[in-house]
């Protein structure tokens, strides 16, 4: 059971962390392919894989996150996000505060 509660918002954030999953898993799976060769892949060739990837905050996070800020009746948030917006998704929802 999510901390949201809006049924629109979860599934938007459903497609995002299933979107996150793949590109963690796509990246477990490179890994395993040369984690046993005895020449591994170059620091360009491992770059090079990883441009395209965004690995967003998991759900568990996610809502640990707005969890804290909701426990501290939180003012001001500020993020950094690298990803998907996953983050700033849960952090804007305790921001518009609408409590479960």
């Amino acid at each position: 059971m999510s901390v949201i509660h809006d049924a629109e918002l979860e599934r938007l954030l459903d497609g995002l962390h299933a979107r996150s999953d793949e590109q963690v898993a796509a990246m477990q799976r490179y890994q395993a392919t040369w984690a046993s060769d005895a020449y591994p892949p170059g620091e360009d060739e491992i770059k090079a894989f990883r441009s395209d990837k965004l690995v967003a905050l998991d759900r568990d996070k996610a809502e640990f996150c707005y969890q804290l800020c909701r426990a501290s009746d939180a003012r001001r948030i500020v993020e950094a996000g690298t990803s998907y917006g996953v983050s700033t998704l849960y952090l804007a929802r305790r921001g518009a505060r609408q409590c479960p």
